[in-house]
């Protein structure tokens, strides 16, 4: 004998379970939703992915805001298609710089890493702390 429970929760969809009754048993479809994490690995690739998923957010928001800026400031980035490489540029540096902070490998890392020689990294870190740390 069998019956389908239906949750409110929509995205679930329709749950059959099948009752067994010569051995007084029912058995509960196999699919797991959402369930927390079961291992320490799969703790860390959730930390991992939600961690990505920030610095994205977080990237696209500074960058929205920095044309934001140079746009008040009378420059105009989206009068030209060729911007879109610099902004896109941007979005990613910003990304790889957040993840670096993670631990994240970030392909910019190395194009940064090569491209750029910096002789004083310290100088360079102390040039944009923030005054009040």
């Amino acid at each position: 004998m069998g019956f389908t429970f239906e949750p409110e929760d929509k995205t679930v969809g329709k749950i059959n379970f099948k009752l067994d009754i010569e051995d007084n048993v029912i058995l509960f479809p196999k699919e797991k939703f959402n369930s927390p994490p079961q291992t320490l690995e799969e703790v860390k690739n959730n930390v991992v992915n939600n961690q990505q998923t920030i610095a994205i957010d977080l990237a696209y928001s500074i960058v929205t805001d920095t044309l934001l800026h140079i746009s008040h400031a009378g420059f105009h980035p989206f009068k030209y298609l060729e911007s879109s490489h610099d902004m896109m540029f941007c979005l990613e540096s910003i990304k790889a710089m957040i993840l670096r902070t993670c631990n994240i490998e970030h392909p910019f890392h190395e194009i940064a890493e090569e491209t750029i020689e910096i002789e004083n990294p310290e100088e360079v870190m102390q040039y944009f702390q923030f005054r009040d740390e």
